[in-house]
């Protein structure tokens, strides 16, 4: 599947970010290591935001359905601690909750592919769509 150049941006300022919070966490502060360790932490979560606010409409559209996909997965695995006779069927859910975050993800970038005319993206990405359809996956359940 081709990467889109924008997406490698967005990356490169992901890892940017990473590589900066760290030294910045190095540098001495005074006060105690409680708030040396906040200072690290909204030095962090700074970068974060600034490498996202940076991020290409497309790169922020996948960001929000990975985040929510991962909210909901940490919710059910919450529930799967909680009520372990239902594990399996909550297990069957996460796994169905995962598969259509997938195809939300390869929709948005079809989205985008045709929108910037990129015939040959689309079809590598319709093509990716098509084997995650229900009928190519047997025993996994088709989202609701």
């Amino acid at each position: 599947m081709m990467r889109p150049p924008k997406r490698s941006a967005a990356l490169a300022l992901l890892a940017l970010a990473a590589l900066v919070a760290p030294a910045r966490a190095a540098e001495p502060t005074a006060g105690t290591a409680a708030e040396a360790h906040r200072g690290a932490a909204r030095a962090a979560a700074d970068s974060i935001a600034a490498a996202r606010a940076a991020a290409s409409p497309l790169v922020r559209e996948i960001r929000a359905v990975l985040d929510e996909t991962s909210a909901r997965v940490q919710a059910l695995g919450q529930q799967a601690k909680a009520y372990p006779a239902r594990r399996l069927a909550i297990q069957r859910e996460i796994q169905s909750v995962k598969l259509a975050a997938e195809r939300r993800v390869l929709g948005i970038q079809l989205e985008h592919a045709r929108r910037a005319g990129n015939d040959a993206g689309a079809r590598e990405l319709e093509t990716a769509l098509r084997r995650l359809e229900p009928a190519d996956r047997p025993g996994i359940a088709p989202p609701r």
